[in-house]
């Protein structure tokens, strides 16, 4: 069975936009798989490694290359096989949720939010994937508890995706 990046690309986004923030433990370093404020966190690569099949190890992201951590860990299900393509856009998934984590540092979850949809965005078209994803549901218009934060210093999440969205794509115009 051939490596489903679609299906990849709709798991990592679906998951992330859930949960409405990075996975990053307390130093601010992206991990597939963390804890903040009680809940568990996933990077997009971490929404594509099924329980049973995660390592702690995998976090060592110096000792234990990522190429490894796709054929060890990846759902058997999305057919992955170590194609050096099928890398490559797994390497894009993790590169989006690592970049739009870095924006955190400049502000709140909604910028998170904003660029994480943006760069999926690119990685989809890049792979001609269907981006619906992105924003074809309407989620939870609050996950994050009011009195808690995204990570410590950060204001709560207040405003419901698709108006982020909605805002984002106002924004940066139509299609670009």
């Amino acid at each position: 069975m051939p490596f489903d990046r679609q299906q990849a690309f709709d798991m990592a986004a679906s998951g992330v936009l859930t949960q409405r923030r990075p996975s990053r433990d307390d130093e601010g370093v992206c991990r597939y798989r963390t804890r903040c404020h009680d809940r568990s966190l996933k990077c997009t690569i971490g929404w594509l490694i099924p329980d049973y099949r995660y390592k702690a190890h995998y976090e060592n992201h110096e000792g234990f290359p990522f190429a490894l951590v796709a054929r060890q860990g990846l759902a058997p299900h999305l057919g992955f096989d170590g194609c050096p393509e099928d890398l490559s856009f797994l390497e894009g998934l993790r590169f989006v949720h690592d970049a739009a984590s870095g924006a955190t540092t400049m502000g709140t979850a909604e910028i998170f939010l904003a660029e994480f949809v943006d760069r999926m965005e690119q990685l989809g078209r890049r792979y001609s994937l269907d981006v619906t994803a992105l924003n074809g549901r309407t989620p939870p218009s609050r996950i994050v508890d009011p009195d808690q934060h995204m990570l410590p210093g950060f204001p709560p999440v207040t405003k419901p995706l698709s108006v982020l969205f909605s805002q984002w794509t106002e924004r940066r115009g139509p299609d670009r």
